[in-house]
């Protein structure tokens, strides 16, 4: 059923995502940034001092790359299992574009969303002069839990499924095609 929590523990433990920035020169961790009760799936983006966090909850979160510190957040409003991408328009303004994934409803049992997905791109402000910036790796640790029974609806198509079906998909296509071709008659 959609919408129920899964998140209250069992053999597994809770769901929650923890970001953690590591000194590349020592090993140490700098800092980190835990997010409650939503699993991690994607890549983080940093730019200019900010580290930029997708999240399957819905929300964009902008973190200070130095510091850790939320900044802001911008509600999107679609799970979000990509990292997004940086990039200047045609006036040279910076953008932030992302795909977000729609809706999953009765479909989902199978995999697939039910709604189709969409790019969003966001602007972003100017560039500040440049600045020395220190080395920082960044790693997630993330706990899931293990549910027995029914599965929740995972909000994106697996990669994997997405293929399968895909080729699956054009061989069916070349194979009617082929067919058609054979049983057409003879223009007389």
């Amino acid at each position: 059923m959609i919408g129920q929590d899964f998140s209250g523990g069992g053999a597994g433990g809770p769901t929650n995502t923890t970001i953690w920035a590591v000194d590349a020169s020592s090993g140490k961790a700098r800092w980190s940034y835990f997010i409650d009760k939503v699993g991690f799936r994607g890549g983080l983006t940093a730019s200019n001092g900010v580290l930029y966090v997708p999240s399957p909850d819905g929300n964009l979160y902008f973190l200070n790359e130095q510091t850790g510190k939320l900044i802001g957040s911008k509600f999107i409003g679609a799970v979000m299992i990509t990292q997004p991408a940086l990039a200047a328009d045609a006036n040279g303004n910076i953008r932030l574009i992302s795909p977000a994934s729609g809706a999953a409803a009765v479909g989902a049992q199978l995999g697939f969303p039910t709604n189709p997905g969409f790019m969003f791109a966001l602007a972003l402000p100017p560039a500040a002069p440049a600045q020395t910036t220190t080395a920082v790796s960044v790693s997630i640790s993330v706990t899931t839990q293990t549910v027995a029974g029914p599965s929740a609806p995972s909000g994106g198509i697996d990669p994997s499924t997405f293929y399968a079906t895909a080729g699956v998909a054009v061989i069916l296509a070349l194979a009617t095609g082929v067919l058609a071709v054979r049983r057409r008659k003879p223009a007389s």
